[in-house]
C-alpha cells in the first residue's frame, strides 16, 4: 500500500505522496520507486494507492481517452464514469483509490468563514497544552471580513476527492479540510493538527508547503506503518501558478548528512539521493514499474533507526 494526503486550501489544492511498493508475497519486501502523483493537464494531478499495476493501466487509458478534457468540472463528471466503466474490462483488476486534486483557474474560491475558523480550532484542539498557538493577521483580516463568504482573489475553485474502486464514486473534501488515503490514513490526524500552520503561517514563501511536508515526514518518523516509505512528493495547485512540483532536501544534523529529492535529465526524472554516498533511487511511473522484480530496495534515510534494546 502507500499514502497520498491532500489538502483544500484557501488560494488552491496541495497533494503529496510517497514512494513506496509493498509486495506481500513468502516474504515481505518494499521498493521506493514509484511517482504516486501524475499530471492530467496544466490544473489537475491524480494521486493512487493499491494495486500499482491497475492503478497503471486505468490511468493510461485515462491519458489516451480524455481528449482535452482538462477543465475541472468536465474532468470530475467524466472520470469516475469512465473508471468505472474501464475497470472490469481489465485482465486481472484489483482494488485501487485516486486522489484527484485539481483548480479552476477562472473562478475564485469561495469559503465560508465558519469552516475558516474551524480549522483553526480543529488544530487547537489536538494540540499539547502549553503548546505555542499561532493567529496570523491574515487569520484576523478573514475575521473581520464583513461578509459570511470569503472570496480568495487569485486562487481558482479548489476541488479534491477522492475515488474508490469498483465504482469510484467520489468523496469531495470541502475547502480547509484534509484527506489521507492508503495504508496511511491516520496520517490526517497530523494534517489536522497543523492546519492552523498551513493555512495561515504567513512568514517566508509557500509555509503552506513546508507544513505539508513537516505533516508527512512527522507521520514517517513516529509511525510504525512500514508500508508507507521513501521521501514524499509535494504538488501544489492554484491558479496563478498553475502546478508546481516541489524538491526537497532534508539534513540530518545528528548524523552529519543530507539527502535530495530532485528532478534531474533530460525526461525530468525524480531521484531521491543520499548526497553523502550518492546512493540514489529514481522515481518509475506506475506503467514503468516492473513487478517481476520485488526484492527489498528502500530509501529508509529520513525515517529513524529502531532503539537497540538495552543490555
Amino acid at each position: 500500500m502507500s499514502v497520498v494526503a491532500g489538502v483544500s486550501l484557501l488560494d488552491g489544492v496541495l497533494i503529496g505522496a510517497d514512494c513506496r511498493i509493498t509486495y506481500d508475497d513468502t516474504v515481505t519486501t518494499y521498493r521506493d520507486e514509484l511517482q504516486k502523483l501524475i499530471p492530467i493537464g496544466s490544473y489537475t494531478a491524480v494521486g493512487l494507492t493499491g494495486d500499482v499495476r491497475t492503478a497503471g493501466e486505468l490511468l493510461l487509458k485515462v491519458k489516451e481517452a480524455q481528449h482535452g478534457r482538462f477543465e475541472t468540472v468536465e474532468l470530475e463528471q467524466w472520470l469516475p464514469r469512465f473508471l468505472e466503466h474501464e475497470f472490469p474490462k481489465l485482465k486481472k483488476p484489483e482494488p485501487v483509490t485516486f486522489l484527484v486534486a485539481s483548480v479552476i483557474p477562472s473562478r475564485l474560491n469561495i469559503v465560508p468563514k465558519a469552516d475558516i475558523t474551524k480549522a483553526v480550532f480543529d488544530a487547537f484542539a489536538l494540540q499539547e497544552r502549553g503548546q505555542v498557538k499561532y493567529l496570523s493577521s491574515t487569520l484576523s483580516d478573514v475575521e473581520n471580513a464583513p461578509h459570511d463568504l470569503i472570496a480568495v482573489e487569485g486562487s481558482g475553485e479548489g476541488h479534491l476527492f477522492a475515488i474508490q474502486s469498483p465504482k469510484f464514486t467520489p468523496v469531495r473534501v470541502k475547502p480547509m479540510r484534509s484527506i489521507a488515503i492508503g495504508s496511511g490514513g491516520k496520517m490526517q490526524q497530523q494534517l489536522v493538527e497543523l492546519g492552523d500552520k498551513i493555512h495561515f503561517d504567513s512568514f517566508g514563501e509557500n509555509k503552506d508547503v513546508f507544513w505539508f511536508r513537516r505533516s508527512l515526514d512527522h507521520y514517517l518518523r513516529v509511525s510504525e506503518e512500514r508500508s508507507v516509505g521513501g521521501m514524499f512528493l509535494i504538488i501544489k495547485i492554484d491558479a496563478r501558478h498553475g502546478m508546481r512540483w516541489f524538491p526537497h532536501t532534508r539534513v540530518d544534523t545528528t548524523n552529519n548528512d543530507s539527502f535530495e529529492l530532485v528532478q534531474q535529465g533530460t525526461e525530468h526524472r525524480w531521484v531521491q539521493r543520499k548526497l553523502s554516498t550518492g546512493e540514489a533511487i529514481e522515481l518509475l511511473l506506475p506503467w514503468e514499474v516492473d513487478d517481476k522484480d520485488k526484492s527489498d530496495n528502500r530509501f529508509d534515510h529520513i525515517r529513524p533507526l529502531p532503539m537497540r534494546p538495552k543490555a
